[in-house]
């Protein structure tokens, strides 16, 4: 691999607890003053950065493109080469993904992806991908084990209502996130809501879906569908119990369903919402049956789990539905363990406690032009293949967008390899 450095790019470290963690971005981008992450998960790392030329905040993310690991003949047939192999595809389809899915997403309360690029010139050396995209102050996460705010009704509303909407424009665009956290909530100084990282999206059709892996969403936020593997292929209200985990939490300061393990966050899911019915039982593996027969829990009061004493009873106000038993009434319809019985995301907007910012307009935004070809998920793409057409679509954008900030581009990603271009005033 060659050393030399497009003259158009930047290197330096940042920290990241004790590791230092190398960026290469254009020079259009100024680093930040202090050199730490912003953001940090398996599959990416995050800095804030400014944009010279537009004169804005971005938040830059880092993506790793594991390397074609080429294993000798007797070294091929180990497991563990094997099992590396594999994961290595997982991670770049991931990237593909949210490389392919997020920019198209135009949306309020979805990020907004500005442009990707690499700083490497040739596929055998491509190691890294990097989004520019806004930049918020805050996630959810930090709102709840850092600040540590009991919020008020009005505000908690506010919050839902915006990840509501959000959910919904990917849901009426045929994608399920599937990893749905507090982290991957951000907000900014006026509780405005950006949902993030796409990487385990998918779109659905129930035509294809069958081939969806269980092997999503944090297991905190996993429903039971996917805890106990559910026979039938699991629809886009994965995301909704997600979402009543996630405020649920906001609201109590902690986790409501806890566990070391899928058994053990199911023990602790039916230790509040009991077990579930035997048109339920029918529908799991005789594994998960007979350890929904072993652990039997009968149902206790929301308000147990959930009290009283996690809102605010001065922000109280009936008029608009801001109670804690409302509050509590919308968590348990987005909580239940069947999926048919679920709250689907259209019914949720249309809750009592969402109707005083309920907005016909901002529901049913105009959809997105998502160009994600969906047999993509389908192929069995190997690596080198994955490594080819996230590059080469990453270069065709780059030049024109990232470093020069002279165009715009839209790239389709699609099941062929052909790209599809339509470029715009910046």
């Amino acid at each position: 691999m060659s050393d030399n450095l497009d003259d158009r790019f930047q290197s330096f470290d940042v920290r990241n607890g004790n590791e230092k963690v190398q960026f290469t971005i254009p020079k259009r981008y100024r680093p930040p003053i202090e050199r730490t992450l912003i953001g940090s998960g398996a599959y990416g790392k995050v800095i804030s950065a400014f944009d010279t030329l537009l004169q804005r905040q971005v938040a830059i993310k880092k993506m790793i493109i594991p390397s074609v690991i080429h294993y000798g003949s007797q070294a091929g047939q180990d497991q563990g080469c094997k099992h590396q192999e594999r994961l290595n595809t997982t991670t770049a389809k991931r990237a593909l993904r949210e490389f392919a899915i997020l920019p198209f997403l135009k949306h309020p309360n979805i990020v907004q992806i500005f442009s990707q690029f690499t700083p490497q010139d040739i596929t055998n050396d491509f190691k890294h991908l990097y989004l520019v995209m806004e930049f918020m102050q805050h996630d959810l996460e930090k709102i709840i084990y850092k600040d540590k705010k009991i919020l008020k009704h009005d505000q908690l509303s506010f919050l839902l209502y915006q990840i509501l909407c959000g959910v919904n424009h990917l849901h009426q665009n045929g994608i399920i996130h599937r990893d749905l956290k507090p982290a991957n909530i951000a907000v900014n100084e006026h509780f405005q809501v950006k949902i993030l990282d796409f990487g385990l999206s998918r779109i659905y059709d129930p035509a294809h879906n069958s081939e969806m892996t269980n092997y999503v969403i944090t297991r905190f936020y996993r429903p039971p569908e996917l805890l106990l593997n559910y026979d039938r292929p699991y629809t886009e209200k994965v995301d909704v119990w997600s979402i009543g985990c996630i405020f649920a939490e906001l609201i109590k300061g902690k986790l409501l369903f806890e566990g070391n393990d899928s058994a053990d966050v199911w023990k602790s899911i039916i230790a509040i919402l009991g077990s579930p019915s035997a048109e339920f039982m029918k529908r799991v593996g005789q594994f998960c049956r007979n350890l929904i027969i072993s652990f039997r829990s009968n149902a206790i009061p929301l308000e147990h789990a959930i009290p009283d004493s996690c809102f605010i009873k001065a922000t109280e106000n009936l008029g608009q539905h801001f109670t804690a038993v409302f509050a509590r009434r919308i968590i348990s319809k987005m909580l239940k363990i069947d999926p048919d019985e679920r709250y689907s995301i259209a019914e949720a907007l249309h809750d009592p406690y969402m109707m005083s910012y309920y907005n016909e307009e901002e529901v049913n935004a105009d959809p997105s032009m998502v160009r994600y070809d969906p047999t993509i998920d389908e192929e069995k793409l190997d690596l080198s293949d994955l490594r080819e057409r996230i590059f080469n679509q990453v270069k065709q954008h780059s030049d024109h967008v990232t470093v020069n900030g002279n165009g715009n581009n839209t790239v389709v990603v699609n099941g062929n390899g052909n790209t599809t271009n339509s470029t715009g005033h910046a």
